[in-house]
């Protein structure tokens, strides 16, 4: 009996171990809308979920305000599954460099929220490699292009490129650069969160 107690402990710590590198935002993924893009010059796809990161709410006229965005996405149609977090999109329709995201995420992290950046893992049970979000590249952006009142649904298109900061052994040939181009999103998102330039009333 206390053999297999320790054999339990064992395990349970090697598991343990294995999900440190998964990030539990995605358990269970449940997304709102799509993404296409270039992947390394490869065509792919994959659900996401467009969420509020961050708001300030009015007590006053009882009206919240969104300070920025959460864009995730998560493939899982191979062996090794692929992430894409980019956080802090600021809640404009104005094109938001890689930089700036980079610089909005430095700001304003509260230690939750891991992004911007790009990884993969073996499903859900080990991470392996991970991807910083590279601002050098001149060019690379993030832009909310619209929304569309009738269906609910807030569009927007980017190109952002990631460097290997990790390369997991379960992925020997993990490429030194990811890089997204052309890419395209639609996802669900409330109205209200779209109606610019509101502010709290003081009186």
């Amino acid at each position: 009996m206390k053999k297999l107690i320790v054999i339990l402990i064992i395990a349970g710590a090697f598991f343990s171990c294995n999900q440190e590198d998964v990030d539990p935002e995605f358990l269970p993924f449940k997304g709102n809308g799509s993404i296409t893009a270039f992947l390394n010059g490869a065509k792919w796809e994959s659900p996401i979920k467009f969420t509020l990161a961050d708001s300030l709410v009015c007590n006053s006229n009882r009206i919240t305000i969104p300070q920025s965005f959460h864009l995730i996405g998560l493939d899982e149609t191979e062996y090794i599954w692929k992430h894409l977090s980019v956080g802090y999109i600021q809640p404009t329709f104005e094109k938001q460099s890689a930089s700036l995201l980079k610089k909005n995420y430095l700001r304003q992290n509260n230690g939750n929220i891991k992004a911007p950046r790009y990884f993969t893992s073996v499903s859900f049970d080990a991470g392996s490699s991970t991807y910083e979000l590279d601002t050098s590249k001149v060019g690379d952006f993030l832009q909310l292009t619209h929304y569309d009142s009738k269906k609910g649904e807030i569009y927007g298109e980017f190109q952002l490129s990631f460097i290997l900061t990790y390369r997991g052994s379960s992925e020997p040939n993990a490429p030194d650069r990811i890089e997204f181009t052309e890419g395209k999103f639609v996802a669900k998102a409330p109205e209200e969160w779209f109606q610019l330039g509101k502010e709290c009333d003081l009186k």
